[in-house]
């Protein structure tokens, strides 16, 4: 499938999709036209890129990472990342405890507005 299509099945763009291919993360067929067209194994590399990344980690450690995921999203044994991904994942809790607290401080301002509006 031509890269519009893939982007369309991999919740990305384009532009990321060509980002990932001179990155090294995917390697679709060019055709001897010119235009590059996704398998399916690309297109479930892209969908594994894109849900790494959007659980934070960088493209470094993704790299690592994607020649482990199975088709599944599991990972084969790869014990070479584990400590790297334990280190992501206390940083993404301590985030979460961050925001939680943040969304704790804006909760009690609005019930203190909503106090004095009603006052």
């Amino acid at each position: 499938m031509r890269i519009t299509e893939a982007a369309r099945h991999t919740g990305t763009s384009p532009r990321m999709l060509r980002y990932y291919e001179a990155e090294g993360l995917l390697a679709p067929v060019r055709r001897d036209n010119g235009y590059r067209d996704y398998g399916a194994g690309e297109v479930l590399a892209a969908r594994q890129i894109v849900a790494l990344s959007h659980a934070g980690l960088p493209l470094s450690l993704i790299r690592t990472v994607l020649p482990c995921a199975t088709e599944s999203g599991a990972l084969r044994a790869c014990p070479s990342v584990a400590p790297e991904l334990r280190r992501r994942l206390r940083d993404v809790e301590e985030q979460i405890d961050v925001l939680a607290s943040g969304a704790e401080v804006i909760r009690s301002l609005l019930n203190n507005l909503q106090d004095v509006a009603s006052a």
